[in-house]
């Protein structure tokens, strides 16, 4: 007896259309960070994501030639979400007290999340033995996030809103007091403190609160 997806190839002969391809690639990701989160990057098998996703190993290659390609697709699917809701955040029109705060809130809720959490020990566990893992993870994710911010400081400079000074280091330094010690903890496994909804708010406006007052060259004013 045929299996459907014979069936289905038979009776669509040739490429999947575009939908089916999108379908297709949306599987094998999903099989993909199942099988990295369950047995690392090192022990997660090409064959059992294929299996897992209903698709071909060589399927699978066409579209991520390496596993090292694979993990990085799955991260970036992961920042375009992440990206996707910050798109109305920072812009230049918006008050920057709010713009950051809820620009901080947002990378520290996905950040904290458990499927990020472990992804980020996988990373972590086998960067020496893969050290292209490090780099996909950087530059699918939190790089992004970090040009992002860049960019909209740099549009706060040209608008003589925040003082002229070297971007990159400000940007760095928004994110390490926003990020530094709850990346740690979460790295060394120990318990949230950032666990409530409201305590996450709360850090992310203090850290957008004392980076203002640093930087910008006029003060927000107060909320009513």
């Amino acid at each position: 007896m045929k299996s459907a997806a014979e069936s289905s190839s038979q009776k669509r002969p040739g490429r999947p259309k575009l939908g089916e391809a999108e379908d297709r690639i949306e599987a094998i990701l999903d099989a993909a960070t199942e099988v990295i989160l369950e047995r690392g990057f090192a022990g997660a098998s090409t064959r059992e994501i294929a299996k897992r996703a209903g698709a071909s190993k060589e399927t699978l290659y066409q579209r991520f030639p390496t596993k090292a390609s694979l993990f990085a697709a799955l991260i970036e699917r992961k920042s375009n979400t992440l990206l996707a809701s910050m798109a109305d955040v920072l812009q230049v029109e918006t008050d920057p007290q709010g713009a950051l705060t809820t620009f901080g809130e947002r990378v520290l809720s996905v950040m904290m999340t458990e499927e990020a959490q472990r992804l980020h020990h996988v990373v972590i566990a086998e960067t020496r033995e893969f050290p292209e893992l490090a780099v996909a993870f950087w530059d699918k994710g939190p790089g992004r996030a970090r040009e992002m911010l860049k960019l909209y400081l740099e549009e706060l400079v040209k608008q003589n809103r925040m003082r002229k000074e070297d971007v990159d280091f400000a940007s760095e330094q928004f994110l390490g007091a926003l990020l530094g010690s709850v990346a740690l903890r979460t790295t060394l496994a120990m318990p949230d403190f950032l666990g409530e909804k409201r305590s996450v708010k709360s850090w992310a406006r203090k850290t957008s609160e004392a980076f203002i007052r640093a930087h910008l060259l006029e003060p927000t004013p107060p909320r009513r």
